[in-house]
């Protein structure tokens, strides 16, 4: 009786021991990086379309070998006075045998990432955006987005866009582009020189 006693003692701490082992709250796992935890992302295009004249335009920013490697080829923003329907593709090139769409994916994930669009400089006075596209809980993703320019650009102008991974986006002034108190992490940061004209 006395050895069984023990023996089920061993067999309680043995399984302790694997729930604790098996543990995927462990705060030393350095977290993946990329969206959904496991995508690279080495091209994001931007693709606007003026809502009067139908005229299109195409910006890109491509990273193919990853930080560190040679700089990203980066085109500036240069657009007329007008209203935009603009959309976002985003890819992951790093396989030249496979093109990944990571668009898709984070439309997918909607309510766990958002695009900010920042003006920096002079483009601060001439640029409006909203949001155009929404997740399950109806808080904006920025895949498609409405771009206003009011009037052209009389000093260098840039344009921020971030996309975050679990943004706060209950938070004060996220919602409608403010990225303060979104928190999340970082899945993209470009800067893009932009000219209005």
């Amino acid at each position: 009786m006395k050895n069984n006693k023990w023996l089920f003692v061993a067999i309680l701490s043995f399984a302790a021991i694997a729930i604790t082992g098996c543990n995927s709250d462990d705060d030393s796992t350095p977290p993946p990086t990329g969206v959904g935890d496991e995508e690279v992302i080495t091209t994001v295009a931007l693709h606007f379309s003026n809502v009067l004249s139908e005229a299109m335009y195409h910006f890109e920013w491509e990273d193919l070998d990853g930080p560190g490697g040679d700089a990203p080829e980066l085109d500036p923003i240069i657009l007329p006075i007008g209203t935009y329907a603009m959309k976002i593709e985003v890819y992951n090139k790093s396989n030249p045998a496979s093109t990944i769409d990571v668009a898709e994916e984070i439309a997918e994930e909607g309510t766990e990432h958002q695009f900010f669009f920042l003006p920096q400089g002079g483009a601060s006075s001439v640029f409006e955006f909203v949001y155009a596209d929404f997740d399950s809980d109806d808080y904006p993703i920025g895949l498609e987005s409405v771009w206003t320019l009011e009037m052209p650009t009389t000093e260098a102008s840039q344009l921020r866009l971030v996309l975050r991974h679990e943004p706060n986006k209950s938070a004060t002034g996220v919602a409608v582009g403010d990225i303060t108190n979104a928190g999340g992490s970082t899945d993209i940061d470009v800067v893009f020189q932009l000219t209005v004209q």
